[in-house]
Order: structure tokens, then sequence, then C-alpha cells
């Protein structure tokens, strides 16, 4: 009889085990899910442009499209990019950016998620 509860509990103790495990991989899975959206680059200080790219090459991988103006009668850069990309990455993106002096960074994502392929 011990044996059998024991044969019981180790299979229903497996069970939750695996339960626990799928449910944080659907979880994970979730937070991975891209999005597409929009960061806004607002650049005052010229001399962080190159560690600017820098960081945009690095992220090349997410960025679909990027337009850059040279507002040189205001003294700023803007550039802005359409991306695709986890949420993750996007705050990695824009925390980088947005710890450079003289760089302000916005970002917009659509409430809608994107099919990971």
């Amino acid at each position: 009889m011990y044996l059998c509860n024991a044969k019981l509990r180790s299979g229903f103790i497996f069970f939750e085990v695996r339960r626990l495990i799928n449910k944080h991989l659907i979880q994970r899975k979730l937070l991975m899910e891209k999005r597409i959206g929009t960061v806004s680059i607002l650049i005052s200080d010229t001399s962080v442009v190159p560690e600017v790219n820098r960081i945009l090459s690095d992220f090349g991988a997410m960025i679909i499209a990027r337009q850059g103006v040279p507002m040189h009668q205001h003294g700023f850069n803007i550039i802005t990019l359409i991306i695709e990309g986890t949420t993750d990455e996007l705050s990695s993106l824009t925390g980088k950016l947005g710890r450079l002096q003289g760089v302000e960074v916005k970002s917009m994502l659509a409430k809608t998620k994107t099919v990971n392929s």
C-alpha cells in the first residue's frame, strides 16, 4: 500500500513539476513576443553620434527602417526608427541610448503582437 501511494505521489509530483515548467515556458514565450513600433532619437551633442551609431548597429537586426534628419539651424539631429522586437530588446536599446549625454529617446509600440518567425 505504501509503495502504491509512493508511486502515485511521485507521479503526481512529476506531473506538477512538468505543469510548472510548461507554465513557465508559456509565460516566457508571451514575454518574447515581438511588437512593431517607433523610436525617436534627438541628439543635441554631436560628439556622441559615433556612439549612437555603434549602439544602433548592435541592434541592427531589429531595425526595419531608419531616417536621420540633421537640423543644423536648431543645433540638433533627429533619428527615427521603425523597429520590430521584444519589449526587452526595445528597453535595452532605448536604455543604452538614453544614458548618453545629450541624447533624448522616446518609443512607442503597437499593442498587437507580431507572429514570431
